[in-house]
């Protein structure tokens, strides 16, 4: 195919219930997280992980927004081990019916919280390496091997990704190579909560080159790029994870509405430091304060 051709044809994008993405005990977390579906049989799915499940959860889910009010409340972008207590805040929320996808910046953050909260139902301790704690050359080698032995014994990753905004604009050239690395190092079905400040675009690249975009349930967390962007992750079966700070921004608003109910989660992007104390009780009020935010902007 010559240039011009390649530039006029229009990519073909899976969708959010796509069988190109393996059913897996993370991508059934991930649907059945979702707050604005039909509650999935999350046991009975997780029991079989097969395709007709996974895309019968989908469809549910695609159809019955309007059942949001009896869907599980799941923060799906939480940094779980910056908590004084990780594993108390997880079984506090786990008591309350709520869960998480507790995102990490670093493999040593992984490591960390994993024994801490294993065995909390809803609660997953996800692998990460945060485009702003990468470090320099011989730091982000040793960070990227330890990722990449790591990935091969979980699917739940984040957060990952790319920051082209002004402060980390000068190792763009190294996070993109990073990226590209943790993306091959990816296990297909995983889940991926990803961060893409001004390099949506660059992201969605290199999903797409090392096969992540097909056969992994990819999360841009607190999307923020530009409306063409917003349309080709959302095409390419693309979720979205909003939360408060999201909500604060005439955009971000706008996109929470535009996002479609099946592909829309929840998050919370907290806590903002390490070492903070706790209230499970006030987070999972929070979450649902969210919820009935995003349903009042979407006429739900």
């Amino acid at each position: 195919m010559n240039m011009r051709a390649a530039r006029l044809t229009k990519p073909s994008y899976a969708s959010p219930a796509s069988p190109s993405v393996p059913a897996s005990p993370a991508r059934v977390f991930a649907l059945a997280a979702r707050p604005f579906c039909a509650p999935a049989a999350e046991k009975g799915a997780s029991q079989q992980y097969g395709a007709a499940a996974e895309a019968g959860v989908s469809r549910q889910g695609s159809q019955d927004a309007s059942l949001h009010n009896a869907a599980p409340l799941v923060d799906m972008h939480l940094h779980l081990d910056w908590y004084g207590d990780p594993g108390a805040f997880a079984r506090g929320l786990s008591a309350r019916g709520a869960g998480c996808l507790g995102c990490t910046v670093e493999p040593c953050g992984y490591e960390m919280l994993t024994p801490l909260v294993a065995g909390v139902e809803r609660v997953h301790p996800a692998l990460g390496l945060h485009p702003w704690y990468m470090g320099e050359k011989l730091v982000l080698l040793r960070k990227l091997d330890a990722f990449c032995q790591l990935a091969q014994e979980t699917r739940f990753i984040g957060e990952v990704g790319l920051d082209f905004g002004k402060a980390h604009r000068e190792s763009a050239e190294r996070q993109r190579a990073a990226f590209a690395r943790v993306c091959e190092a990816v296990q297909p079905g995983s889940v991926m909560s990803i961060h893409s400040v001004h390099s949506a675009s660059a992201v969605l690249d290199v999903l797409e080159a090392s096969g992540r975009l097909a056969d992994c349930t990819c999360i841009f967390h607190w999307f923020s790029g530009t409306s063409k962007e917003l349309a080709r992750a959302r095409e390419a079966g693309c979720f979205f994870s909003v939360g408060p700070f999201m909500l604060k921004s005439r955009r971000g608003r706008e996109y929470a509405r535009q996002i479609p109910a099946a592909q829309l989660l929840l998050e919370s992007d907290l806590p903002e430091c390490p070492g903070t104390p706790g209230d499970a009780a006030a987070h999972a009020a929070l979450l649902e304060e969210t919820r009935h935010a995003i349903a009042e902007l979407k006429g739900l």
